[in-house]
């Protein structure tokens, strides 16, 4: 599942599934996958903090805070 919540000043996206997880001793912000090199470039680009839990599937949370900028990249938050 995902989700997005607006919370106060922060955006917080929640990615859940309960699959198998990652790899025991797997680390996602220091895989060279192309997956999570998207991931870390995001996560830089908007400052952001990245928590990943391996815990009966594998959740991921980024948050950040919430831009005043304008602009069609900025329309959803």
């Amino acid at each position: 599942s995902i989700s997005v919540h607006e919370i106060e000043k922060t955006v917080q996206i929640q990615i859940e599934d309960d699959g198998r997880g990652l790899p025991e001793g797997s680390d996602l912000a220091g895989s060279e996958s192309t997956g999570s090199a998207i991931i870390a470039a995001l996560v830089k680009q908007i400052d952001a903090d990245l928590t990943v839990e391996n815990n009966g599937g594998l959740n991921v949370n980024i948050v950040f805070q919430k831009s005043d900028a304008s602009g069609s990249s900025n329309a959803l938050f």
